[in-house]
């Protein structure tokens, strides 16, 4: 993102200083992609517990509510 603003900017004073940091931005942007295409390919199987997905949602609910109940102060819920 600071090389997108820093190319508007030089590109604004001289269009070759604009040309040079759009080829370094190019270099990075080509590799972001490239990384972002290898972990699209890779395919990790994870099963999961519950095939529902109604299931899933209710335990993942239920543990977030007993995540919350478990770490909130003592008396919090009279203080409102």
């Amino acid at each position: 993102m600071f090389l997108g603003f820093l190319l508007a900017v030089m590109s604004q004073l001289y269009f070759y200083f604009g040309f040079i940091v759009a080829k370094l931005a190019e270099v990075l942007l080509a590799y972001e992609i490239g990384v972002i295409k290898l972990f699209a390919n890779v395919a990790i199987p994870i099963t999961a517990p519950f095939s529902n997905s109604f299931a899933m949602s209710f335990a993942y609910y239920g543990a977030l509510a007993a995540f919350i109940y478990y770490f909130s102060p003592r008396g919090a819920a009279s203080s409102i």
